[in-house]
């Protein structure tokens, strides 16, 4: 149970006591350690994902597990998994040939003050891979 001492900067303060303790909010109920893993572990990637994109997965699901124990690395595992989706679109699109960096009408890679090349969006990438049928549009 949270207390006002057990409370840090609103999550919880971990302490050699306190740091095995699980951390989820009340509206996780229900959930024991070994439910919360297995919810966790259900999803397994195809062996033809690419060993890099795969890595990126694991690092979401170890910080969506390990939120048992502090619950702010859920938004960590949150944001990573927004990571491993668009570095997924994008590793399909340059399997599919499609342009991952933008081009001007004449086909020629647009540049920054810098002189470095303008990666495509991740708006445009999912676009164009609707557009080809290799994802289905949300409904």
């Amino acid at each position: 149970m949270k207390t006002a001492t057990s409370l840090h900067y609103g999550f919880k303060r971990i302490s050699v006591a306190s740091w095995q303790e699980p951390d989820l909010p009340n509206t996780f109920f229900g959930y024991v350690s070994d439910s919360w893993v297995e919810a966790h572990l259900k999803h397994q990637l195809g062996s033809q994902v690419p060993a890099d994109l795969a890595a990126l997965f694991e690092v979401a699901r170890g910080a969506m597990i390990y939120s048992w124990f502090f619950y702010p690395l859920a938004t960590l595992g949150t944001e990573q998994c927004s990571r491993v989706l668009e570095a997924g679109v994008r590793i399909r699109c340059k399997n599919l040939g499609v342009p991952v960096i933008r081009m001007d009408k004449k086909g020629q890679p647009i540049r920054n003050k810098k002189g470095q090349e303008i990666d495509t969006s991740y708006s445009d990438n999912l676009a164009e891979l609707i557009k080809r049928g290799v994802i289905c549009p949300a409904a």
